[in-house]
């Protein structure tokens, strides 16, 4: 394929150990074009590559047999949010949380070295009750896994962005740039949790413990230091998986938070 050649010719120009497709769409095609890249690959480039970005919808088990085979190391799923509401009426995005769970654990079956999952945080049209059915979400799907979490980001010219400006959530002040990494508010024990779960696995009983507890107005102290603590964690984490698979690409940017 176009894509397979390519990839070969820079290959023979760069010394490169592995490829990263920051590309949503990828997963989208047709199980022949995914088959037909997958013995393009294997015969002629046959280096690790990894998938950064895949819609529920567009998964199929064989896809990502048929990829593994291949190298495929590591895949990134979006899901944004663990309610079905607010996926949705506000990501656009219709699945149920029992498909998520099925393709999580479907996906733990494979050979695959690691997979991403992505939640947004700080959405202002979505409840608490809300917010918590992505961390019971998260308790059902089978670790280990990586959580990569990102504060709800509005760029002019999106439904999203017209939305919060018509709620005078933003002005025309806002700049998407300085708002896009999550945050850990004093006050917020739930997206506390979410962290958490970029280093381990909380069960299903002790989220529920927590949600029974009602100890989300807890006043975390020195938030800044916890999320400071729990990032660094999740960085070590991901060293670790990214020396296994011999992927050594955006490490300077990993660290790059402990270095300034």
């Amino acid at each position: 394929s176009a894509l397979t050649d390519y990839v070969l010719k820079m290959k023979k120009k760069l010394d490169f150990h592995s490829v990263l497709f920051y590309d949503d769409a990828f997963m989208d095609a047709p199980l022949h074009i995914i088959k037909e890249f997958s013995e393009g690959w294997g015969k002629s480039v046959n280096i690790p590559f990894h998938i950064l970005g895949m819609h529920p919808n567009a998964y199929r088990k064989e896809k990502i047999e048929a990829l593994i085979k291949v190298g495929l190391k590591r895949l990134r799923m979006g899901l944004q949010s663990g309610s079905p509401r607010v996926r949705k009426e506000i990501f656009r995005r219709s699945y149920s949380n029992d498909k998520v769970v099925e393709i999580t654990n479907d996906i733990k079956k494979t050979n695959l070295s690691l997979c991403d999952y992505d939640f947004i945080l700080n959405t202002p049209w979505e409840t608490t009750d809300e917010r918590l059915e992505g961390l019971t979400l998260l308790s059902r799907m089978k670790p280990p896994f990586t959580v990569n979490l990102f504060n709800l980001t509005y760029f002019p010219g999106t439904p999203l962005y017209q939305r919060a400006f018509a709620d005078r959530l933003i002005d025309t002040q806002y700049e998407p740039s300085k708002h896009f990494e999550p945050y850990l508010a004093p006050n917020d024990l739930i997206n506390l949790l979410y962290f958490i779960y970029m280093i381990t696995h909380l069960s299903e009983s002790t989220i529920n413990w927590f949600i029974s507890k009602k100890v989300f107005a807890y006043n975390i102290k020195n938030p800044r230091c916890i999320f400071k603590f729990i990032l660094f964690m999740k960085y070590f984490r991901t060293l670790f998986y990214r020396i296994k698979d011999r992927d050594y690409t955006n490490l300077p940017s990993v660290f790059s938070l402990f270095i300034k």
